[in-house]
């Protein structure tokens, strides 16, 4: 009776959170799927360059590997994140080091620098994906994995909300980027929520271009 008792009382707050996620999503602006944004000069050649880890699929894409990431941390960063062996934390600094990225923006937006942007999007979008890649060498038990994926849900949530005001603040004609980054973010929202669920509740908005 205990251990039945445990696991219906488990699956009522795995449902609970769910609820709350998808209510919490409904406060998100809506995304016409498969919305597309004018690619900003310079980006696929950004891209290009970065290396990627064979076999570890993120969303439809290989996570960058751990040479990439470091590339892009400024040395108080890498230093902080050497000091930090557990793999739930470490995502957490990444996380935290993806939001400082989103201060950043925000400052070049109010300035009009755009080509500053477009930069430090793309390192969001690497430090995010990663960020994303890592809850999956976490162990199952106990329940460990579930916690880093709401943990993830959590913050990225918060995250789009930001990158959604910054939006706002440019041009649409310089805009592709910061819209990029969103839709990134969503994807790898809802992909964490679906592992927590164990199930396909939401769809990711498409990345292809209409």
């Amino acid at each position: 009776m205990i251990a039945r008792r445990g696991h219906h009382g488990g699956r009522f707050m795995i449902a609970c959170f769910l609820v709350w996620s998808i209510v919490a999503n409904l406060f998100l602006p809506i995304r016409p799927a498969g919305a597309s944004s004018p690619a900003a000069p310079g980006r696929e050649r950004m891209e290009s360059t970065i290396s990627l880890r064979q076999g570890s699929e993120v969303t439809g894409q290989t996570a960058p590997d751990e040479q990439t990431v470091q590339a892009l941390l400024a040395p108080s960063e890498r230093a902080e994140l050497s000091r930090q062996s557990n793999i739930g934390k470490r995502m957490k600094l990444l996380l935290k080091f993806a939001a400082q990225r989103l201060d950043l923006i925000r400052q070049h937006a109010l300035r009009e620098e755009y080509g500053e942007i477009s930069r430090i999007s793309h390192e969001y979008k690497v430090l995010v994906t990663y960020a994303y890649s890592l809850i999956e060498t976490i162990s199952p038990k106990p329940s460990r994995r579930k916690s880093a994926y709401r943990d993830f849900d959590l913050e990225v949530r918060k995250q789009i909300r930001t990158l959604e005001q910054i939006e706002r603040l440019i041009p649409l004609s310089q805009s592709g980027d910061v819209s990029d980054a969103i839709r990134t973010a969503t994807r790898l929202r809802h992909n964490a929520l679906n592992a927590f669920a164990g199930d396909r509740i939401f769809k990711s908005p498409s990345s292809k271009q209409h």
